[in-house]
């Protein structure tokens, strides 16, 4: 178990423990004994390595939620664009449709059908390099984008 105790200058819990000769200490930014020892074994266990992603990720929704509203959703959108950037699979719009040529949803599309959304897709990645020249890659496409793209075409 991880000693925690006050510190009478703050008036928030710290805990101290050590693992395999190695000492952590940090504070758990809680003001009672009792959260301040959740918070503790939960950093515990997770320095341990048998904290799992899910423990990480119900942490940082914690630590979300403590903030003030309007900074919630703002971190919130940081984060998942973080996420999504860090996959390696992301597709270039400049090869999309390619890749839908690839895996269309009928097994052998007409050539007038194919032709006709190879010129929809045409249109849309012109006006899109227009109006968001910074977007390179499907995933950066938002709906507000989306309902853009829309209202311009209708």
């Amino acid at each position: 178990m991880a000693n925690v105790y006050l510190d009478k200058k703050s008036g928030f819990f710290y805990y101290r423990f050590t693992i395999k000769g190695k000492q952590y200490r940090g504070t758990t930014g809680k003001k009672t004994q009792k959260q301040a020892e959740l918070i503790a074994k939960q950093r515990k266990t997770e320095i341990m390595g048998s904290g799992s992603y899910n423990d990480l990720f119900d942490r940082l929704v914690s630590s979300i939620n403590e903030l003030a509203p309007h900074q919630q959703e703002e971190v919130r959108r940081s984060l998942a664009q973080q996420l999504i950037a860090s996959n390696d699979n992301q597709l270039l719009i400049e090869n999309a449709f390619d890749a839908y040529l690839l895996k269309p949803k009928k097994g052998n599309p007409q050539a007038a059908h194919l032709s006709r959304n190879r010129s929809y897709w045409n249109h849309f990645t012109k006006w899109l390099s227009e109006k968001h020249p910074n977007i390179k890659y499907m995933n950066e496409i938002t709906h507000h984008i989306a309902d853009a793209y829309m209202s311009y075409k209708w």
